[in-house]
């Protein structure tokens, strides 16, 4: 027996009154979601973007904006203003790069400077990993952007004082061999039969240098009457 059409029809409100209530808490809990994932995107030092498979920008988290200076509304409107202010050196390999990246599991990474919105140059690595569902399909592009500018300047710091510790070592001449020593002055003969006073010999083949003094011996010879017995 059929029940009455007052009594399906309130049965499918009631229905769908709690589909819709279902749905309600399910966005809540999606919200809350993206909410916790962006707050863990904004307060990290590295800058993440998302770019769909076209190149646009879909996510950019503000670090970003600390980075280069630019509002993320200029990404959003031009996809290649990263290309657009890195160094003119740069810019090819970055170009490549980004329009180049293989739609696989691979991640790659390059490093290169750019111009702030300032003028301000600075070093960047950028690390790019491609997304698929879980069909396979290709979803895009995730990004993480670091400003790298400090521990490049450490590394060239360290590089000029490696330089100068090297030259300083090839200025070090190392003495081997015989030298031929006059047995009264103490000359020393070089190769093209020169005498020099020990003094300039040493100066111009090591590193070490001199600073004059008297001895208590050449003292009491010298100077008689200065020497105290």
């Amino acid at each position: 027996m059929n029940r009455p059409v007052h009594i399906q029809k309130k049965r499918r409100e009631v229905q769908i009154t709690q589909l819709r209530e279902h749905i309600v808490r399910l966005e809540k809990k999606l919200a809350a979601m993206d909410a916790c994932l962006r707050s863990i995107a904004d307060s990290t030092q590295n800058s993440e973007t998302w770019q769909s498979p076209d190149g646009t920008y879909l996510f950019v988290a503000p670090p970003l904006e600390n980075i280069t200076e630019y509002p993320k509304e200029a990404f959003f409107c031009n996809p290649h203003l990263l290309e657009a202010i890195a160094h003119p050196d740069d810019r090819p390999v970055i170009g490549n790069y980004l329009r180049n990246l293989p739609r696989n599991n691979r991640r790659k990474r390059i490093v290169f400077r750019m111009y702030t919105r300032s003028r301000d140059l600075r070093w960047i690595s950028h690390y790019c990993t491609p997304v698929f569902d879980t069909d396979g399909a290709f979803l895009g592009r995730r990004s993480s952007v670091r400003d790298i500018t400090a521990q490049k300047q450490l590394e060239e710091d360290l590089e000029a004082r490696i330089a100068e510790l090297q030259e300083t070592v090839n200025r070090i001449k190392p003495i081997k061999g015989v030298l031929p020593v006059c047995s009264f002055c103490k000359k020393i003969r070089d190769k093209e039969g020169n005498w020099h006073r020990f003094e300039k010999y040493l100066d111009e083949h090591s590193a070490v240098q001199f600073s004059h003094g008297m001895c208590p011996d050449c003292l009491k010879e010298q100077y008689p009457e200065f020497h105290l017995s």
